[in-house]
Formats: structure tokens, C-alpha cells, sequence
């Protein structure tokens, strides 16, 4: 079978013609139109052929990024990439711990009795100078919070343009590796503060050592675009992105509740420990039985090939492609930027608003609640993704939008939170809002095309990079202004700044064009 392609209105469709019968009439204007409805996603499949090992002729305009010579199972990578990522992310509240242990560590300095301090300050009135006092020492660990996160995110920065640029050009595999390696030499550094009292300032190099592998920026850029490599469309390369972060959620809650128990019964140093073991586990199977996924004929390093990918992640949403998908990939990318704003500094200010009055929870319920927060909105997450694509009452796109309302509900409610069982229902409410940023992301890497899966994840990379350095100043500093009078204020801030992700999605429908529909 010869493929080639044919321009109809504004999209590109794919017809299949026999070129064993080259006498052949051509088929009558109707049968064509059939033949293009039915046959518009046989490309990916004629490009899996391909990855699994066989060589049918290519035309001149076809696209040769989609070969891939590579013998591997795509299943196994399936497989991989959700655990490896699971396991990574394993470690993803290290923070929270941290600012559990500044609080004890710094509240013991100040003469505070820390296995009744919380507790007993609830009880107290407002102008108790110890209570006073615990206000300080949650505003000093408030900016320790903001800091560590400045210690990380400058040395990703160019950690992202670098090995993201790599990612297209020596492999996932490679950048996969120098990411956890540098979260690994964080986690060693970490234990070693906490097992010998050593001075706090050794935190702020932990995190620089993490950000120079990358951090998780780097590890999504390539475990997000080895799942490209083995997805075929938008809708599987959706799916497979919410299963992948879905995991990693389910797997975390586990260990958040290991660790707020280790953390009561045994102590800091254990508990570290319990974020070593899984990134240790990752790093091993990454190195010996995940396979390289980038295509053989993609592969090479050169100084100009270097600098070509550099360049194209700077200059992705100004110079590729046409105004529409330009502009759709832009707006695409705002969405990112504000919905991505919160979640990743939610989880501190989370463990520093429950730790104060009214809440005052210890380490255990703490764990409970981010475990709790982590596996309603992961399985639920990937439900609501599921029933709405059965139903077909919704796109992926419009599902995004409407999700967004329920996270801002959920910061509104969160902000005026005055027991216990208040805070678990903020989860509940903020559960479909989990499907933005996986959604997101596949819209993103639908539109950019297969060759460019490495140079979209690193930008989104580097932004999110930004996101995290912004987010963690300006939240952190809110925190520490107002912890005294209302804490909650800074969910209010946060709720503000999620609805700009709703409106942001009304220009970005006006510009995006959706793929036709196959016919079943």
C-alpha cells in the first residue's frame, strides 16, 4: 500500500491508494470522502509497523520522525514508564517533611516543648507571646520553604534547556538517569542533615543538587515523551499521560502515610529513608530494563543540532506551524502556567496551614490526608476521564474547562476551614480539577507533532520551572504576612489565580481546531 495525502478545508487527510493496480480508476468524490473518515488515524498505526521492525516504502513527504528502527516491546515501556514514575514521585512531599522537621527543630531551639507545642498553642489565646513566638517560627520556616524551592529552580533552569535539547537528540533514557541521580545525591544529603543534626544551611545544597539533574522538571520532559513515542494519538497519548501521573499519586499516598507514621513513631531520619528506597528501586530499573524509545534515525549530537533544539524550544510558539496552532499552543501553555501555579506549592502550605491553629494536626494525620488527597483525586481523576469519553458528552477540552470551577471551589472552601473533616472534603470537591494539567499536556503534545515531543516537554519544563519559582515566593510571602490574623488568605489568592485558567480557555477555543472524527 502506497500512503500519501491530500488537502480538504483545513485539515490534513490520509487516503490510502493500490499501487499494485496502477490501471486503476481513481474512486468517484463520495468514496473518497468515505475512505478519508475511516482511514484518518491509519498513519499511527502504519507507524507502529514500523517501531515493531517492518520497512514499507516511504514517500518523499512522509514523515520520518515516526519511523523507528529500534527492536522493544511497547507494552514493556508502558509498563515501565507509569512504575519508574510512580517511584520518582515516591518523593514528592520530601518538602513537607522538611517543613515538618524545621518547625520541631526550630521550635526545640526556642525552648518549646514540640511533642505538645501544636496542641497547646490551639488551646492558648491569640496574644500568648509563646503563641506569638510559634507564629514567627511558622513565617521563618515559611520563607526556609521559599528558598529551598529558589535553590532548585535556578540550576534547572538550564538543566531544562540543556538535557531537554538532549532528550531529542541522545535519547530519554539518558536525561530519565541524570534526573533521579540528582534526587538521589538530594535525599543522601538530606539524611545525612537529619541524622547528625548538621547545620540547615546543607538543605539549600540538597536542592541545588537536585535542580542541577533537573529535578522533576527534567524526569517528566522524558518520561512524558518516551509515552509519546509509544502512543499513537491524542486520545491514547492523553490517556497514557493520566495514568502516568495517576500512578505516581496512587503510589505517593502510600508513602505519605508511611512517612507521617515512621516520622510519630521512629523519627525524621527513617522516614527520610522511606523516600530513598523508591527512587534508589527507579533509578535501577531505569538503568537496566527500560529501553531507549527515541528514534534510531533522531538520534546524533552536534553543536548545531544542539543549539537548533534550543533555539526551537525558545521560538516553539512563535515560528512553528501555522497563526492556529501557534496561538493554540500559546494559549495552551498559559493553561499550563496558571493551572500548574498552585499544585506545586499547594503541598507546602497545605503541611503549614495544618500544623497551626485551628487545625493543629500532627505528622500521622498530616500523612493520612495527603495520602487521602492523592488517591480520591488520582482514581477518580482517570473515572471521570473514562466516563466521559464513553458518553461522549464531552471533549477532553471542554472536561479541562469546566474542571477548573471545581478547583476554585475547593481553595474557596479550603481557606475557611475550621475542623477536621472540612479539610477532607476539600479533596473531594477539587477531584475533577486533577485532569487539567495531564489534559493539558496531551493537547500540547498532539499539536506539536511526534518530532518535536522532546522540544514541547522541555519548554513546558522550563515554564513550569518558572511557575514553581514564582508560586513558591509569592505564596510563601502571603503566608508568612498573614499566618497571625487568617491563614486561610492565601487559598483565596490561590482561587483567583485558578480562575484565570477558566477564562484563559475562551480564546483558546476560538484558535483550536480539533481533528475530525473517525467513523466506527
Amino acid at each position: 500500500m502506497k500512503m500519501g495525502t491530500t488537502m480538504q478545508g483545513n485539515s490534513i487527510s490520509i487516503i490510502n491508494d493500490d499501487t499494485e493496480n496502477t490501471t486503476q480508476n481513481h474512486h468517484d468524490n463520495h468514496q473518497h470522502i468515505i475512505e478519508e473518515e475511516e482511514n484518518y488515524h491509519q498513519t499511527y498505526a502504519y507507524s507502529q509497523n514500523i517501531q515493531g521492525g517492518a520497512t514499507p516504502p516511504v514517500e518523499d513527504n512522509a514523515n520520518p520522525s515516526t519511523e523507528n528502527s529500534r527492536n522493544y516491546s511497547r507494552l514493556k515501556v508502558r509498563i515501565l514508564l507509569p512504575v519508574i514514575g510512580a517511584l520518582y514521585f515516591s518523593n514528592a512531599t520530601i518538602k513537607s517533611l522538611l517543613l515538618q522537621y524545621l518547625l520541631d527543630r526550630w521550635s526545640l531551639e526556642a525552648g518549646h516543648n514540640t511533642t505538645v507545642s501544636s496542641k497547646d498553642f490551639c488551646d492558648r489565646n491569640e496574644t500568648d507571646p509563646a503563641v506569638i513566638e510559634a507564629d514567627a517560627i511558622q513565617s521563618k520556616v515559611s520563607y526556609a520553604a521559599m528558598y529551598l524551592s529558589w535553590c532548585s529552580c535556578g540550576p534547572a533552569l538550564l538543566s531544562c534547556l540543556v538535557f531537554g535539547a538532549l532528550v531529542d537528540l541522545i535519547g530519554r533514557k539518558p536525561a530519565l538517569v541524570l534526573s533521579q541521580l540528582g534526587t538521589t545525591l538530594q535525599i543522601i544529603l538530606i539524611i545525612l542533615v537529619l541524622r547528625f543534626h548538621l547545620s540547615t544551611n546543607l538543605l539549600y545544597i540538597a536542592f541545588i543538587l537536585d535542580g542541577l539533574g533537573g529535578s522533576f522538571m527534567v524526569f517528566l520532559v522524558a518520561n512524558l515523551s518516551a509515552t509519546a513515542d509509544v502512543s499513537d494519538n491524542k486520545k491514547s497519548r492523553i490517556a497514557w499521560i493520566v495514568i502516568v501521573l495517576t500512578l505516581s499519586r496512587l503510589f505517593n499516598s502510600g508513602t505519605d502515610i508511611a512517612v507521617g507514621i515512621v516520622i510519630k513513631k521512629v523519627g525524621f531520619v527513617a522516614a527520610a529513608l522511606t523516600f530513598l528506597i523508591p527512587t534508589v528501586l527507579g533509578l535501577f530499573l531505569t538503568v537496566f530494563l527500560l529501553p531507549e524509545t527515541l528514534p534510531l534515525q533522531s538520534q546524533g549530537l552536534s553543536l548545531k543540532k544542539f543549539w537548533d533544539h534550543i533555539c526551537r524550544t525558545v521560538f516553539l510558539y512563535s515560528r512553528d506551524g501555522n497563526k492556529r496552532t501557534r496561538c493554540s499552543l500559546f494559549l495552551s501553555l498559559m493553561i499550563f502556567f496558571t493551572a500548574s501555579f498552585n499544585d506545586l506549592t499547594l503541598s507546602s502550605i497545605d503541611t503549614l496551614y495544618q500544623k497551626h491553629e485551628p487545625l493543629c494536626w500532627d505528622s500521622i494525620l498530616i500523612g493520612y490526608y495527603v495520602a487521602f488527597r492523592s488517591a480520591v483525586s488520582g482514581i477518580f481523576a482517570l473515572v471521570i476521564l473514562w466516563f466521559t469519553r464513553y458518553t461522549g458528552c464531552v471533549s477532553d477540552e471542554v472536561n479541562a474547562m469546566i474542571s477548573v470551577l471545581f478547583l476554585v471551589g475547593g481553595l474557596t472552601m479550603e481557606a475557611f476551614v475550621k475542623n477536621k473533616w472540612e479539610m477532607f472534603i476539600v479533596p473531594l470537591i477539587r477531584i475533577p480539577g486533577s485532569n487539567v494539567v495531564p489534559i493539558t499536556r496531551g493537547v500540547m503534545s498532539f499539536l506539536a507533532g511526534p518530532e518535536k515531543q522532546g522540544v514541547l516537554f522541555s519548554s513546558i519544563a522550563f515554564v513550569e520551572v518558572f511557575c514553581l519559582l514564582f508560586s513558591a515566593t509569592a505564596y510563601s510571602k502571603v503566608y508568612a504576612v498573614t499566618v497571625a490574623f487568617m491563614p486561610g488568605t492565601v487559598y483565596l489568592v490561590m482561587a483567583g489565580a485558578t480562575f484565570v485558567t477558566f477564562l484563559i480557555y475562551i480564546p483558546f477555543f476560538h484558535f483550536y481546531e480539533r481533528p475530525p472524527k473517525t467513523r466506527r
